[in-house]
Parts: structure tokens; C-alpha cells; sequence
């Protein structure tokens, strides 16, 4: 090809660079991999165009094979530099593809008369701000220092690379990632993400500058596990991303038995370099731990993160495992509390049985070390679910002191605050959750529920839509979207997402309400005949009915349901029920739970 090089194109305060392949700001060049740029570049060449995932796919990487994860990441990746967190610049349309929005212009030749125009005048007065804000920031460096002269308020720690010989010793420096990520995140001043963004770059090629870039932190803990019998070998380094600086590296040997104590002295030593006079968070003696015990923790922790039916059942299986081995193993009492909880809320176990052992499991675990903030925040889930409000705010609140970068922590008192109907401030915590998981499908979904509560069902679509691509097979998001699809009354999509979901009875409601009684009462009729085996059925069988309009049968489910333990934390904000409030015996049900109808 011959010829003058391609003009930039600008947009929102951007330049695409095409004579240099890059992005810029100003005077700044935004560092983007090559492949996400090439992204970006075809988003802007063909502005207010839908692409569809096919056709980007192709013109990207036209010379092998990818899946769409490929794709997500450089999408992901963009929207980062350009701060497009809204999705108002690159528009997600859900199972269709993506639309570049903004107005997109090439630049004025150069005014030679010496006047400035309006918008260069505006860009001069914006590059000075930023000079005064980049001269601030070095005062503040100087004034507020870490032990290396840094100034790190945010970091992640990557997923530490398994050295050992036995490949399935993988789990062990998983846990080991994920046990640094916790104690850092006991730190009050420092902001550390957590593991559902940092573990999708196992295993990358990127650079600790384009890592930090998309996960918006200012430092990077990187490091390796090796473990040969009884003996395991941790080395850890602190890179500072911007300019790319190693501030520290240290390598720590001992028995699996002390691993607890190689992980808090790792963390603390990390944080000794980064935050100016570190106060050590409150914590117990870190006691040697049975390394078979620790195994079924690691192991059982990780498959309830994922949060999934099957994974968080088997998660529990090796949790108990592991206080069965070891009864004074706090921390595996403290996450089995945890995730006895969702499966109440999903209706798979028996919730007064499930819920008995889920807060013996946290007042074990706060007996032998109240700093867990898992503990507490395990111990406000057992209240969630019997909606004590007030029990519930006052365990999170402690969860949350303890570890302001838990996550869960988060995300379970937007929801706790979601089912008080304070969506406002649900939708606060929730935001906080996702800035400190900006990578993660369950932080996206929850975002998304909380809007559909809120009637902002397009930014719903936009937030479920975002966990789908992170996460195809997620069903709770397939579920958040059939809501949203449903008050908008886009009743064939949102059947077709609730299918996805295997969400039988909210399947049910929206064939009801759309006009396909016959299949409703189908499903309707098989819900009856499992009620007695599911622990839901009850609760289930009200909503179908809702649907179908027996609003007097529904009360009478709902008070079933509310006999049998099952959880009605949510039964003031859906607005699905809102039919049944006609009847006194609803109401009387809303007030017996703490709620003002």
C-alpha cells in the first residue's frame, strides 16, 4: 500500500494515531496491546456500525483461530483507557455485538492566524490542570511517602506461578494468592483487588505496566510456590507499574505446617513497603495448620468463590472436610459459614437445618479468631436469611472494618441493604465491589440486579450483559437479564434467559404474564409435585401463581414458605408480588419480617 499515512481520528477527547499505531490523550500515549488497539481501531473506523462478535473476530485476527474470550478481553482492555465504564462510548447490544457511539473527527490543520480556538483553549487549560494536579501528586509523594518514597494506594497481587514438580500442587499456590490478597486487604489505606479480576492474567503475557492499567492499581505482587514434600518455597516481588520499578523482592522457606505465617509475613513486610507508618491490622498468632486440612480449605474455598449450584456443594464438602481435620482451623470454619448461605438462597438444602450449622460454623470460627472478616461476614448471612436487619448491618459493618477490600464482604451488604430497599445506597456498595473487582462476572451481576430494582433496565442489560461476556455460562446473570427483559416487557427474550437460568419458576411467571397461560400451568403442575423436595417449592409456587393471578393461593404458598424457614429477604422489593398486597395476610407476612409495607 502506498501513500500519505492514515490522519488521526479524534474522538471525546481522544486521538486514535494511526500513522503510529497508538492511542493518545493529549500530549500522552495510552499504552494498549497491539491486538486491542487494532480492536479499537476498527470500533472507530466504523462508528455507529453494529459488529457483530463474527465479523470483529475476523478482521482482528483473520490469521488464527481464537474464541470470543479473546475478543472480551480486548474489549475490556479499551474500555479501561478510554474510562468507558458506563459502556456510553462502545455500546454493548446483547447477543448481537458492539457499536462505537461517539462522534469521531479528524483534526483541524494548525491556525495560523494565532488566535486558539474555543476547543484547543480548553485542552490547554486541561493539560495545565493536570500539569498543577501532577505536581500536587509529587508533593503529596514526598509528604506521605512509603518505606521506598512510593505512593501506592491500590495493588494486586497475580496469581502465584506453581513451581513444584506435581502440577496438581496448583491449588496450594492458589491458596497461597488468594491468603495475600485477604491479608492486604486488611490494610485500611491500601486498596487491593481481588482474586476474580487478577486470576484471568495466570499465566499472561502482558506487562506489569498493561496489567495495572486495566485493573487500575498502582503496584503489582508477583511471586512463585514451590512445594516439595513437607517443605514449601515462597518468593514475592513489588513492582511499581508506572514507571516500571521492582521496590522489593524477598524469597521465605519453611514447613507446610507454618504456611499461615509465611503468608502474614509476606503480606506484612509488602505492606511495610508501601504504606507510610503500617500499623499492623488486628489478627491472631498465625498457628501451624494440618496440611491436609489446609488442602480441603484451599480446594473448598475456591469452588464456593465460583459460585456456582455444583461448585459451591462440593465447595462445602471439603470445607467440612477440613474442620473435621482440623477442628481448630479458623479460617475453614469462617468460609464454610459463607457458603452454607447460597445454597439456602437457591433453595437446595433445608434453610433452618443449613442455617443452624452455617452460624455454628462462624461462631466456631469468631471463638477462635474474631478478625475473620469471613466469619462476620458469614454470621450477617445467617441473619440476611432470617431478615434480622439490624444483627445483619452490625456483622458486615465489623466485616468491613476488618477488611475493607473483601468483596464478598461488599457484595453482601449491597444486599443485605438491597433487600431494606435502600437502593441507593445497595447500589453504592455494590459500585465499591466492582472497583475492587473490575474484572469479575459476579461483581457485573450484581450491579445489574440492584438496577433492575431501580427500574434502570437498560443499564441492567448493559451490566448482565458485561458478566455474560466475562462469563458465558453464568446463570444468575442470564437471570438478572431475563428480569430486565421482562420490565420491558421484552417477554421473548427475557423467556429465552430465563430458560438459560433454569429458573423454573420465574420461566413460569413470565410465560404467565405474557399470555401463555398453558405452559405456565404445565410448569406449575410440576412444581406441585416436587414442593415437598424442594426447599423453595413453596416460595416458587407463589410467584408462578402471581403470574397466573390466584393472588389468594400465592399468600397462602408464601405463608407455607415462611413456616417451612425459607427465605423471604426480598419479598418487599419485588415488585412481582405487588399484587398480593390487597390482601391483609401479605401485609401481615411483610411486618412479621421487619418490613413497613
Amino acid at each position: 500500500m502506498s501513500g500519505a499515512p492514515l490522519p488521526p481520528l479524534d474522538f471525546e477527547g481522544f486521538t486514535l494515531d494511526r500513522a503510529r499505531g497508538c492511542l493518545r490523550q493529549g500530549p500522552d500515549e495510552i499504552k494498549l496491546r497491539p491486538k486491542s488497539y487494532d480492536v479499537l481501531r476498527y470500533l472507530v473506523e466504523n462508528r455507529g456500525r453494529l459488529l457483530g462478535k463474527e465479523e470483529l473476530i475476523r478482521a482482528i485476527w483473520s490469521d488464527c483461530a481464537v474464541t470470543d474470550n479473546s475478543l472480551v478481553q480486548c474489549l475490556i482492555e479499551v474500555r479501561r483507557a478510554l474510562r468507558d465504564d458506563d459502556q456510553t462510548m462502545i455500546r454493548t447490544v446483547p447477543r448481537r455485538g458492539y457499536i462505537f457511539e461517539p462522534a469521531v473527527t479528524r483534526p483541524q490543520e494548525p491556525d495560523r492566524t494565532g488566535i486558539v480556538p474555543a476547543a484547543r483553549r480548553r485542552v490547554l487549560v486541561a493539560v495545565c490542570l493536570g500539569i498543577g494536579i501532577v505536581v500536587a501528586a509529587g508533593v503529596l509523594a514526598k509528604v506521605l511517602p512509603g518505606r521506598q518514597g512510593t505512593n501506592i494506594h491500590a495493588l494486586a497481587v497475580l496469581p502465584l506461578t506453581n513451581l513444584s514438580s506435581d502440577p496438581d500442587q496448583a491449588f496450594f499456590a492458589d491458596g497461597m494468592t488468594e491468603a495475600l490478597i485477604t491479608d492486604l486487604g486488611k490494610i485500611r489505606s491500601l486498596q487491593v483487588t481481588s482474586h476474580w479480576s487478577v486470576e484471568r492474567f495466570k499465566g499472561t503475557n502482558l506487562s506489569i505496566p498493561q496489567i495495572a492499567q486495566q485493573l487500575a492499581v498502582d503496584a503489582i505482587v508477583e511471586g512463585t510456590v514451590t512445594r516439595s514434600g513437607d517443605r514449601v518455597r515462597v518468593t514475592a516481588n513489588l513492582i511499581q507499574a508506572r514507571p516500571e520499578k521492582h521496590l522489593w523482592a524477598e524469597t521465605y522457606e519453611g514447613s507446610v505446617q507454618d504456611v499461615l505465617a509465611i503468608q502474614a509475613d509476606v503480606a506484612g513486610k509488602i505492606a511495610r513497603e508501601v504504606v507510610a507508618q503500617f500499623v499492623p491490622p488486628p489478627s491472631r498468632p498465625a498457628s501451624p495448620v494440618n496440611p491436609e486440612a489446609y488442602q480441603e480449605y484451599v480446594l473448598g474455598r475456591h469452588l464456593f468463590e465460583r459460585f456456582t449450584g455444583a461448585g459451591v456443594s462440593r465447595g462445602v464438602e471439603h470445607l467440612e472436610n477440613a474442620v473435621r481435620i482440623a477442628p481448630q482451623f479458623a479460617p475453614a470454619h469462617a468460609v464454610l459459614s459463607e457458603a452454607y448461605i447460597p445454597l439456602v438462597a437457591w433453595g437446595v438444602v433445608p434453610p433452618k437445618e443449613t442455617l443452624a450449622k452455617a452460624e455454628a460454623a462462624a461462631r466456631t470460627a469468631l471463638s477462635l479468631d474474631d478478625t475473620l472478616a469471613e466469619a462476620h461476614t458469614g454470621m450477617g448471612g445467617v441473619h440476611v436469611m432470617r431478615t434480622e436487619w439490624a444483627e445483619a448491618e452490625r456483622e458486615f459493618q465489623t466485616a468491613l472494618a476488618l477488611n475493607p477490600s473483601y468483596q464478598i464482604g461488599h457484595d453482601w451488604h449491597g444486599y443485605l441493604l438491597e433487600a431494606r430497599g435502600d437502593l441507593a445506597a445497595a447500589l453504592a456498595e455494590y459500585s465499591t465491589g466492582r472497583q475492587l473487582d473490575p474484572l469479575s462476572e459476579f461483581a457485573h451481576k450484581s450491579l445489574g440486579g440492584v438496577y433492575v430494582l431501580l427500574g434502570r433496565y437498560d443499564d441492567a442489560i448493559r451490566e448482565a450483559s458485561q458478566a455474560l461476556e466475562l462469563n458465558p455460562g453464568f446463570g444468575v446473570a442470564h437471570w438478572v437479564l431475563g428480569r430486565a427483559y421482562e420490565a420491558k416487557r421484552m417477554y421473548g427474550d427475557a423467556t429465552e434467559e430465563f430458560r438459560k437460568a433454569g429458573a423454573t419458576s420465574s420461566l413460569a411467571y413470565d410465560l404467565a404474564i405474557s399470555g401463555n397461560q398453558a405452559e405456565a400451568r404445565k410448569i406449575l403442575h410440576d412444581v406441585e409435585q416436587q414442593a415437598g423436595t424442594n426447599e423453595l417449592g413453596h416460595r416458587s409456587l407463589a410467584l408462578i401463581l402471581v403470574g397466573l393471578g390466584d393472588t389468594r393461593r400465592a399468600v397462602t404458598e408464601l405463608e407455607a414458605a415462611d413456616r417451612a424457614g425459607a427465605p423471604l429477604e426480598h419479598l418487599n422489593v419485588d415488585r412481582r408480588f405487588d399484587p398480593l398486597r390487597a390482601d391483609p395476610r401479605f401485609l401481615a407476612l411483610l411486618r412479621s419480617h421487619g418490613f413497613a409495607p
